[in-house]
């Protein structure tokens, strides 16, 4: 294991830092159950003296009364999970600050199979939920070897949820329930964790001190892997109070986008805001157990070689032709912009690539690559809105929060181009694009990268669904949980002219429709129907709906004498009255059977 992972390094550093001649303190600092007070034992310390665990506020304030009654000259190796520097009441000497990183994911396996563990499930399992985190890989070893079965995370992640609680101690007491909360809520701001838990003013300003907390735009977090691990054992354990608690939180954060001005501000809540979206798919690959210490850039001139590299790298993995990829890789920057992006570590290494190719013309080359057949009708919507192309993600070492990092930048880029199309042969790339909603438009005729699977393509259009209203439809169990009405509406109408989508749209199973060329009918008949309600924002819906959906080549909308948000509003009123004629008219129980007879009253 590398001497413990990084020991070496942290002795080297702490020996360092004591051989300077200013240095009074040497702060080792690192993540709770990291293994800070095992480097601290392997030290040859000479005369320096050891405080360990200086954690919570009272613990700082005595170390810094230590340091002025101490005998001068004295030098202190002291450990503790937050560098002693950021609180606010260290008043002592500015330390020599070494920090003992999370394990690497070799050396925790390598822990793993000493406790005797050797099946593929349960070693991926104690990877993916430690974090890097000994003491947790420890714990979650425990559990599988007393007979927990790998598949179940949940009940494997409880006991080491319990010692982290545990080992919180001073620092976190009283706060258990709260930080359970914010654990499974993602991120939350005090107004959020108090409608919702009853917190008060003065218990949020203590979480935020707690040294397993972040400070986030929208408000504080639970840090990496101990989300996970606390939220797993709050499904396990109160499995209904959990999924009353993300409904909750849903509903705040489609609020709080709604109220945002402008594109960006609703991007900044409605992307993270994806963790409270309860799917596997969506959490595990988009909010994995483990801190990215990365930031995601724009390519630029020089980083030639690693973009060579990292698409070398994604064709091995994914199994596809290298020349085919060469190919792909000259289009790409053959483009202008290339619309490549680099996951950048904190000494500047490209960590990881992504390809976000804003649909311009100049990207001609690339979308009949990846698109093909579909490019005519694709590479624009009727209003002229092009948004992005995504074609590829990779992590140079499989580092899952890596290439979440790169997954949620890439999303936000796309909500932000308002048009987000997806291109990929790769079944966990297509999984996610289904969970996330995205509406299949079908494969490509040739095999992109000669790997024998065609690629899929994918699109979300943000400009006819709204950013919030696209999270209230994932938060609300998605689009596997239930009969998704409005989702399939809208699919039926961009299909309109395409009998054999319609014929596989999960509205031709229904008695009132039974085949695709009847929900045709129907549809156009629905947009009538709306078209002489008698209501103003019902006819201009209906006219939206028409020019957008039933005119076949269309290529402009029809504007009503407004503004194009007014446009989407009128087109997204439309979607949602049609739903609803459609809805009462096979005898659903929901709103809609309300909704019919209204329409109907107003012909």
């Amino acid at each position: 294991m590398d001497a413990i992972d990084g020991s070496l390094a942290v002795r080297a550093a702490v020996l360092t830092a004591l051989r300077g001649n200013s240095c009074q303190v040497v702060n080792v600092t690192g993540p709770l159950g990291v293994g800070k007070t095992r480097a601290l034992d392997a030290l040859d310390l000479g005369g320096a003296r050891v405080a360990d665990g200086v954690d919570d506020a009272a613990a700082v304030a005595e170390m810094v009364h230590t340091l002025r009654t101490a005998d001068p000259g004295t030098v202190w190796i002291v450990g503790s999970r937050r560098p002693l520097a950021t609180w606010a009441h260290w008043t002592g000497p500015a330390p020599a600050a070494v920090r003992v990183a999370p394990w690497r994911t070799a050396s925790i396996e390598a822990l793993a199979r000493e406790t005797g563990l050797r099946h593929p499930a349960e070693l991926r399992l104690i990877t993916a939920l430690s974090g890097g985190i000994p003491l947790i890989a420890t714990h979650l070893a425990r559990a599988l070897l007393s007979g927990v079965p790998a598949d179940a995370r949940a009940a494997a992640a409880a006991p080491a949820a319990r010692e982290v609680l545990r080992r919180l101690g001073p620092e976190g007491a009283g706060l258990e329930e709260a930080l359970t909360a914010l654990a499974t809520l993602g991120i939350a701001d005090e107004e959020m964790l108090g409608q919702l838990t009853g917190l008060a003013t003065a218990e949020f300003d203590r979480i935020g001190e707690l040294s397993v907390i972040r400070r986030d735009e929208l408000g504080l977090a639970v840090r990496e892997p101990y989300r996970t691990l606390l939220d797993l054992t709050a499904r396990w354990r109160r499995p209904l109070a959990r999924q009353s608690l993300l409904a909750g939180g849903v509903r705040h954060r489609v609020r709080q986008a709604a109220a945002q001005r402008d594109r960006r501000g609703q991007v900044g809540v409605v992307g993270p805001s994806l963790a409270l979206v309860d799917d596997p798919v969506i959490r595990e690959t988009l909010f994995p157990a483990a801190e990215p210490q990365v930031r995601i850039r724009p390519a630029e001139p020089g980083d030639e070689a690693d973009i060579v590299r990292l698409t070398r790298l994604w064709a091995r993995r994914g199994r596809l032709d290298a020349r085919a990829c060469g190919r792909m890789l000259e289009t790409w920057w053959s483009c202008q912009p290339t619309g490549f992006y680099l996951a950048v570590g904190p000494d500047g290494e490209a960590l990881g690539l992504s390809n976000v190719l804003p649909l311009r013309e100049s990207a001609t080359p690339a979308l009949e690559l990846l698109l093909q057949q579909h490019t005519g009708a694709l590479r624009a919507d009727a209003d002229g809105t092009t948004g992005v192309l995504v074609g590829l993600a990779v992590s140079g070492d499989e580092d899952p929060a890596v290439h979440a990092a790169i997954l949620r930048h890439t999303l936000a880029v796309g909500m932000t181009a308002e048009r987000v199309l997806v291109s990929t042969p790769w079944l966990p790339y297509q999984r996610l694009c289904e969970q996330l909603g995205m509406v299949h438009q079908g494969d490509t005729r040739h095999d992109v990268y000669r790997c024998g699977r065609m690629n899929r393509i994918y699109l979300q259009d943000f400009a006819v669904e709204a950013l919030p209203s696209w999270l209230g439809r994932l938060g609300a169990g998605g689009p596997g949980a239930a009969f998704d009405w409005e989702q399939h509406v809208r699919q039926a109408l961009s299909d309109l002219h395409r009998p054999g989508r319609l014929a596989a749209n999960p509205l031709a199973g229904l008695a009132v429709t039974g085949s695709g060329a009847n929900i045709a009918a129907l549809l156009r008949a629905a947009v009538e129907l709306l078209g002489g309600s008698g209501e103003q924002a019902d006819v201009e819906a209906a006219q939206a709906l028409t020019w957008r959906y039933l005119h076949t080549g269309a290529r402009e909308p029809l504007r009503l004498g407004h503004s194009r948000a007014t446009y989407f509003r009128r087109l997204r009123h439309g979607v949602r009255r049609v739903t609803e004629i459609i809805q009462a008219l096979a005898g659903d129980g929901g709103a809609g059977s309300a909704a019919w007879p209204a329409v109907h009253r107003r012909e």
